[in-house]
């Protein structure tokens, strides 16, 4: 039987110097395509490449009918583009070693791995692991892409490239990530979006442009899979790098951080590492969000390596890299753990000039580090075949991991997963800049990023939850729709809310993670809610959050859900004490100014009636405030005198105090006089008797009794700056200016927490009431 061939008709023609003296036509076969490539030559001539070229899919016949993409993401919108639903993907088992979603399914045997490639890209981003500013390695320097005609099939090259799916890339013009600088290397980039590289696109020569830096093209992207890398020479940098093509993104995380040693656990798509200069372990998501502070060390950290448990539900401490070629039977990896299998004298490679570091184990391949190399460097299991890996970009490589879509892990093939527990999901209210604490469109946090909510059947039952969350009262809540509230620019996170009005949280109302951003809206649909502020206000925290604009927030937050509602305040850009009275159910506050002198202020708990209660004198610093509801005192400490003094509600009769003292300033006396450097916050646990202070400089969280005995350290942390301290009936609450998050203890110091989303600037002074 004769079979016949229906393949496309491509050119075939190698390194010619014009695409057009290419003559030569022959039929491809069924499952290849027309291929072209455009390459530069040492000495920086084009050469142009034409042949046929295998498509990279698979034929998984009709049980799945749609796409295959790696990860499940709502994108941003963009106006010439109707993306308002997002794509519901899934990984595809149908290629050999799950490669199907890499783009190197075959027919036949694997792609080999290769070590380097003519072109990499990677990401300058501030935000996600999975969107920023392009740039483009060529000729041994970093530079961007123009923006001009720069569309979603160029993204979809892009996303490939950094081993993102393809599907659902979206290309992004300048202006909305962070210019590069120094070169341009590309313009008028015009791919068809099948391509591997963007060195098979067309485009202007290497170098040649018409565009400044705010015209630097970016992507976003969905997620596949992965090399991880952390450089401490680039400070504590964490990065992955795709395993096919060597392009990496640099994973976004807090500046407080600088981790030396790191592992990854799939299973929930989360980072754990160590941080010396902390003495902690930190988790972060897999995209760079979310960081919590797993254990304070109190051993040398910087002899702590980190793997995750991924068996279970911990973390251990690693003593050896596992080949991951397969699994190992105990007896053999006992011959393997304790030496006896050495290969001496060489071992399998022996470098006089090297100095390694880490090591991992993949396929048929060694990966290690070598600081006195630029890259990655690979050997065969042999020790032949030493190469290079990826491009000359760093400083230390000192932890490298690899993990695979073979494995069949979850947190590498798919995304991040959804965490929808109600410890990590919190609500908001946006007020679009006007002054209200009780009415706005709702913000849902989750999974590290803000997203808003569809007013698809939103209706006061539904608002009854969102004020209920927020410590408001749900009697006489009302649904806003139709975006008159304002309305959000990021995802749209939830879509068909139906809440009875009794929940107590917004994921009791049919969200999962299965229908997590899924939507048929658009944010001129943004959902808001009116709450009403009454005297049965839950128990809640009170802080300041510093920010640089010409207008601040003070932030009551919820105790039992911690989501919050931000009181703007006038003409008060740097507050920095507070305290509240529950006799007149004001906020009073400080705004630090060395000219012409700070002030305090007081407003209600709904942000209105803010007024002037005291305007201090030249070169005063009011950083701390506290009220004696039943005397009608307000007491503070000001920095700038180096006074203790007190007044009255409206800011008359003004009294020095020192130290600890009587209501008149009689019986004066020193409580603690030792061991101090930085002391901070102070509180008075009148349920136990006690006082409570933090010390900025020995990093400590100390206790004692009202007459300054029995001094106990109860948590001490150095890497923190503390600041605030407030007590409930069962927590100490604390802010520390190295964190974006209120921080809690047990009154032992036990269960260290943060509370609320990693949604603020630097915290100071904080304050709780309790009814």
């Amino acid at each position: 039987m004769l079979f016949t061939i229906t393949g496309p008709v491509c050119y075939m023609c190698s390194d010619v110097s014009e695409p057009g003296s290419c003559q030569t036509l022959q039929r491809c076969a069924d499952d290849e395509v027309c291929f072209s490539e455009k390459r530069l030559t040492g000495d920086l001539q084009e050469k142009f490449t034409f042949s046929c070229e295998k498509t990279m899919a698979c034929d998984i016949g009709s049980k799945f009918a749609t796409s295959l993409v790696g990860k499940k993401r709502n994108v941003k919108v963009l106006p010439e583009v109707d993306r308002s639903r997002r794509e519901v993907t899934m990984c595809s088992m149908c290629c050999r070693e799950s490669y199907c979603n890499k783009g190197i399914c075959t027919t036949g045997d694997n792609k080999p791995i290769p070590a380097t490639q003519e072109v990499y890209v990677r990401l300058i981003t501030q935000g996600s692991a999975y969107e920023g500013t392009v740039q483009v390695y060529h000729n041994g320097m970093w530079g961007s892409i123009c923006d001009d005609h720069w569309t979603n099939m160029d993204a979809q090259v892009v996303c490939r490239m950094l081993g993102y799916s393809p599907v659902g890339a979206v290309g992004m013009q300048g202006g909305v990530y962070t210019n590069s600088s120094g070169r341009i290397w590309l313009d008028e980039v015009t791919c068809n979006g099948q391509e591997a590289s963007l060195a098979q696109c067309t485009k202007n020569a290497w170098g040649i442009s018409d565009c400044t830096h705010s015209e630097d093209a970016g992507v976003v992207c969905s997620s596949d899979d992965i090399i991880f890398l952390l450089d401490v020479g680039l400070g504590g940098l964490m990065m992955r790098m795709n395993l096919m093509t060597q392009s990496f993104v640099p994973l976004p995380q807090l500046k407080i951080y600088t981790p030396t040693s790191f592992d990854y656990d799939p299973e929930f798509g989360r980072l754990y590492f160590v941080d010396p200069g902390l003495r902690q372990i930190v988790s972060i998501r897999f995209d760079g969000e979310d960081p919590r502070e797993v254990r304070q060390l109190d051993i040398n950290p910087r002899k702590v390596n980190v793997a995750s448990d991924i068996a279970g539900d911990g973390f251990c401490l690693r003593k050896f890299r596992k080949d991951r070629t397969g699994p190992l039977n105990r007896k053999a990896q006992q011959d393997r753990v304790n030496g006896s299998q050495r290969r001496r004298p060489t071992g399998v490679l022996r470098d006089e000039g090297a100095h390694f570091y880490a090591i991992s184990v993949f396929e048929n391949f060694i990966y290690y580090t070598d600081w006195n190399e630029n890259t990655v460097m690979r050997v065969n299991k042999d020790g032949t075949g030493r190469t290079n890996v990826g491009p000359p970009s760093f400083r230390q490589l000192s932890d490298i991991r690899i993990y695979s879509s073979a494995e069949n892990l979850p947190g590498v093939t798919a995304a991040t997963p959804v965490e929808l527990d109600r410890d990590h999901v919190f609500v908001r209210l946006n007020s679009n800049g006007h002054q209200t604490a009780t009415s706005g469109y709702v913000e849902v946090y989750a999974n590290g990023e803000y997203g808003t909510i569809c007013d698809d059947n939103w209706d006061d039952r539904d608002a009854a939850v969102v004020c209920r969350m927020l410590g408001f009262s749900e009697s006489g809540a009302v649904a806003i729709t139709n975006g008159r509230s304002g309305h959000g620019s990021f995802i749209i996170a939830m879509d068909e809310v139906n809440c009875r009005g009794t929940e107590s949280h917004l994921v009791d109302c049919g969200i999962t993670r299965d229908n997590w951003a899924h939507h048929d809206c658009s944010h001129n649909e943004d959902a808001g809610v009116s709450c009403t502020v009454d005297n049965t206000v839950n128990d809640f925290l009170l802080f300041t959050d510093s920010s640089t604009s010409t207008n601040a927030f003070i932030n009551r937050m919820d105790m039992t859900t911690y989501s919050y509602v931000a009181l703007q305040i006038m003409n008060a850009p740097n507050p920095v004490a507070l305290t509240f009275n529950p006799a007149d159910r004001r906020v009073y506050f400080s705004s630090v100014h060395q000219v012409p002198g700070s002030q305090i202020f007081s407003s209600l708990l709904d942000a209105t009636g803010q007024r002037m209660v005291k305007q201090m004198p030249l070169g005063s610093v009011i950083d701390g405030l506290a009220v004696d509801s039943h005397m009608g005192k307000l007491y503070y400490t000001d920095t700038g005198r180096d006074v203790i003094a007190s007044c009255n509600l409206d800011g008359s009769n003004e009294q020095i105090i020192i130290e600890r003292a009587n209501f008149d300033g009689s019986g004066r006396r020193v409580l603690v006089s030792t061991n101090l450097k930085w002391p901070n916050g102070l509180v008075l646990d009148k349920t136990n008797g006690l006082l409570y202070f933090c010390d900025a400089g020995t990093h400590l969280i100390e206790s004692m009794d009202t007459n300054g005995q029995h001094r106990n350290v109860l948590f001490s942390d150095f890497g923190a700056r503390f600041f605030g301290l407030a007590a409930s009936r069962h927590h100490i609450y604390y802010s520390d200016w190295n964190r974006i998050t209120p921080m809690r203890i047990n009154k032992d110091g036990s269960n260290q927490m943060p509370v609320g989303p990693d949604s603020f600037s630097r915290i100071g002074a904080i304050a709780v009431s309790e009814s």
